[in-house]
């Protein structure tokens, strides 16, 4: 069964009813302060989407036990000194679950039950933790809320001021609690400061029918309302820059009672207990089909997405170009950091097909696409302007194009000869040159100063670096073997030296210093390292068995360690110091750990379930975790502190986190709604947060802070997804 959640500790949210949150006094209170809002000065311009969920302090409008107020999407939160009591309401007159429900919150909201409401509320206490901890508001906000509660102006309130979190200072020595919202649900962090004890923290349920922690180490509680999970936590401090993770878990010490159990840590260095948890999530389309390209994220936290779309509806704003010019255009679309809004998004296209397939930001938010076109793609400061129709038949070039911080085209360039030629990768070096990857069917594919001269077969890999201008080539090479390889990823580390693996079906694919000589028979992937500007290779292997092998993602880290995901059929895939050493069935995602000298392996793992599982891109956070996005058809994917424990559609999207070692997965989810879902494109910024993209077909895929939440009736829409 698919849990929902809260989000304290976690996620919270309660699926058994929606409706009005607190009675009596309270629920006219929360219909003042959101009349309050709603008419306050927020813009309804596309940067602000949806308003956030606020904490709003006691003025007098509430009973004096309760420090603050807020209203998620299903209940009313009060913070006291006492605790955080969870106060859920609906009409009695509803099928609700008998007598039981029928709670009152002593000092709390309001100081009557009607006949109207039935309440059920539930409580989160802190066990021997100091006896009133001061409760302090952060994050001031611009909003307002108004009180006018009957005719007696002393319980009015007016210009009550708002706020993003709370937190608890010393709620046990050394350790706060922040508490604050995310889209209108509740999280928190716990923050242990230098001399304070992690061991210290309680937890304690009260007005709950039982608690629990199942096989994931998820602590479950049973209410009267349904179940909320509390997800497995995570743990981590900053270190000379670097967020290293530390063990934690919940640890049961009675009854309904919980702690955290905290591997060794540097006690002289803050200690954060963050729960892994879904910050935003979006629609993103119009009314035909959108395809997904890529996704990044600049230092800032904007999020950018290109690809295709069909659809001549697909919402733009401060759009270089804001007409939909034929059958397919390629768009680029940046978001605001809550992405709830667009800072622009624009189409960029020709009367015929136009695709973006890839991309990737340089330190000044430009952005570089690379995909391919037919005839009419607009160029600007081109290396070649032309569209090739020699063959007079139904071929694409490859393209190429940057475009400036606002989203103004700054080059575009076709890239190819007469028969199909296409980019599907692209990196940008420290000067602003793009280095792009592909597959071409041409033999007079443009060179400049080629490791491999010659086209050599069925369709051959190339990869090019342009200038930064956009009108020229710098390098640009053929490499493959006599049959068909196809591309996955390129990257570049800081020296400038150049990665990519994809798959080959071909015997002598060019191999140097190689971990693996031999091809393996189906397909195999592989692994190439050039030296800066493809000066000569470094090294280049096969990766696979006796199946099918097929790169789709690489990362390099700070060392040179080039970490490689995928998807396999073979049974006797190399793996090393693996999470899972066994083939599970029919295609399971891979990751491996290459070494720097390319020839070893750190380790090799096989994840997967009882179906078709494809894995298709990975990032690494500053940890050294891998990050891998992809998507399942296998109900017994491995899940851990997951959003979504169980698969809800023919194929859904996943994400996991592996540990730096590889050997233990830090979390899984799956990731999307009642059909078809692919998890396609993923992104880490620098404070860890990760970022997902890519294609859903079910109009119920779960979105919260969304700056579009309903699914737009094309075949396929776009999904965009932050987590912490």
């Amino acid at each position: 069964m698919k849990r929902s959640f809260w989000l304290l500790a976690l996620s919270v949210s309660i699926t058994t009813w929606s409706g009005s949150a607190v009675i009596g006094q309270t629920d006219s209170i929360l219909r003042a302060g959101k009349t309050a809002i709603d008419h306050s000065s927020v813009s309804r311009d596309l940067d602000f989407g949806k308003i956030p969920l606020y904490f709003i302090p006691n003025r007098g409008q509430f009973d004096e036990q309760a420090s603050f107020c807020a209203r998620t999407s299903r209940y009313a939160l009060w913070i006291t000194p006492q605790g955080l009591a969870f106060d859920f309401a609906r009409r009695s007159d509803s099928n609700w679950r008998g007598s039981e429900a029928h709670k009152q919150v002593p000092g709390v909201g309001a100081d009557r039950v009607t006949a109207k409401y039935e309440r059920d509320v539930s409580w989160l206490v802190f066990p021997d933790c100091e006896s009133r901890p001061e409760v302090v508001p952060l994050e001031p906000s611009e909003h307002r809320a108004n009180y006018f509660l009957g005719n007696d102006p002393i319980r009015w309130a007016e210009g009550v001021e708002t706020y993003g979190a709370v937190v608890y200072r010393n709620l046990y020595p050394g350790v706060d609690l922040k508490i604050y919202g995310i889209g209108k649900e509740i999280e928190y962090d716990w923050i242990v400061h230098p001399g304070g004890d992690a061991s210290s923290i309680r937890l304690e349920y009260r007005d709950a029918r039982k608690a629990w922690l199942d096989q994931e180490g998820n602590l479950v509680v049973a209410t009267r309302s349904g179940e909320i999970a509390h997800r497995k936590p995570v743990a981590y401090q900053r270190i000379s820059g670097r967020k290293v993770e530390v063990g934690v878990r919940f640890k049961r010490m009675r009854d309904d009672v919980f702690a955290f159990e905290v591997d060794r840590y540097d006690r002289t260095r803050e200690l954060v207990i963050d729960p892994v948890v879904l910050l935003f999530s979006t629609y993103l389309g119009g009314t035909n089909w959108d395809y997904f390209g890529g996704i990044d994220v600049d230092d800032s936290g904007c999020v950018y997405v290109v690809g295709g779309t069909f659809s001549s509806d697909f919402p733009v704003r401060s759009a270089a170009d804001p007409r939909f010019n034929g059958l397919e255009d390629v768009f680029v679309t940046k978001f605001n950091r809550s992405g709830t809004g667009l800072i622009y998004s624009t189409f960029i296209g020709g009367p015929s097909y136009e695709e973006a397939t890839c991309l990737t930001l340089d330190p000044d938010h430009n952005v570089y696409f690379g995909g391919f076109a037919y005839d009419g793609f607009p160029t600007k400061s081109a290396f070649d302007d032309d569209y090739d129709d020699s063959l007079h038949g139904d071929y694409y070039d490859a393209i190429i194009a940057k475009l400036d911080a606002s989203g103004r085209l700054v080059y575009s360039t076709y890239l190819g000869k007469a028969a199909d030629d296409y980019v599907n990768a692209i990196a940008v070096d420290s000067r602003g040159r793009a280095c792009v990857g592909g597959v071409t069917r041409n033999a007079d594919f443009p060179l400049k100063n080629p490791l491999l001269p010659s086209f050599r077969g069925d369709a051959d890999l190339f990869v090019t670096i342009f200038s930064a201008a956009g009108n020229s080539l710098i390098f640009s090479t053929y490499y493959g073997g006599r049959y068909f390889e196809s591309l996955g990823d390129i990257a570049l580390d800081e020296h400038g030296c150049i990665y990519f693996t994809g798959y080959t079906e071909s015997k002598d694919f060019p191999v140097k210093n190689a971990y693996d000589r031999t091809y393996n028979l189906k397909k195999d992937a592989y692994l190439v390292k050039l030296e800066p500007l493809g000066r000569s290779i470094v090294y280049s292997t096969f990766l696979g068995g006796g199946g099918k092998d097929m790169g789709s993602g690489l990362a390099v880290d700070d060392e040179g360690a080039v970490y490689v995901t995928g998807d396999t059929s073979s049974r006797d895939f190399p793996t090393k110091d693996a999470f899972d050493g066994s083939y599970n069935g029919s295609y399971d995602v891979f990751v491996t750990k290459f070494k720097t000298s390319g020839r070893n392996f750190a380790y090799s793992t096989f994840i997967g379930g009882n179906r078709a599982d494809y894995g298709y891109k990975i990032a690494l956070d500053s940890a050294g975790a891998a990050w891998v996005c992809g998507s399942s058809a296998s109900s017994s994917f491995p899940v851990c502190g997951a959003l979504d424990s169980s698969l809800d559609g023919a194929r859904d999207g996943f994400i996991f986190k592996l540990a730096s070692e590889g050997s233990v997965l830090a979390f899984s989810t799956f990731l999307g709604g009642s059909d078809i879902d692919r998890a396609m494109g993923i992104a880490v910024d620098p404070e860890d947060n990760v970022y997902v993209g890519g294609e859903t077909c079910s109009n119920d895929f779960p979105v919260t802070g969304a700056f579009d939440d309903t699914f737009n009736e094309g075949d396929y829409d776009l999904f965009i997804a932050k987590i912490r």
